[in-house]
């Protein structure tokens, strides 16, 4: 279920306020509870999962450092995206114009849905 508030914001243009929902997050997962709820789902040790979970995070890394999108079955896409200084001469262009580096997810969608969060619920937290 996800929960959600309303929050009032004001538009830019014409300074109408209107309410929209902002996603609640009350709790988090993590490592050690994913790899619980997958030795209670498939019947693996939870050490081998957590080992499988550590690993799968080092193959992304060195995946996306290679300049690799990493596509996932039933999850998404990872890729890397880079921020940089413009010139107006690609000639005066080297890596220090380069000022940062950033992760972009895009879910898994099927026939215009997204897998991972498609059929979820939703609730008013007031």
């Amino acid at each position: 279920m996800i929960r959600y508030e309303l929050r009032k914001k004001k538009n830019s243009f014409n300074g109408e306020e209107l309410y929209f929902a902002k996603a609640l997050h009350l709790s988090k997962s993590t490592t050690e509870s994913i790899a619980e709820k997958i030795e209670r789902n498939c019947g693996v040790k939870k050490c081998q999962v957590y080992a499988v979970l550590t690993e799968f995070a080092e193959c992304l890394k060195e995946s996306m450092a290679n300049g690799e999108n990493v596509d996932l079955d039933y999850i998404g896409r990872f890729k890397v995206e880079i921020e940089s200084r413009g010139v107006k001469d690609p000639k005066d262009f080297s890596t220090d114009n380069i000022t940062g580096a950033h992760i972009n997810f895009t879910p898994e969608s099927v026939k215009g849905k997204q897998t991972l969060i498609s059929g979820m619920e939703y609730m008013e937290m007031k």
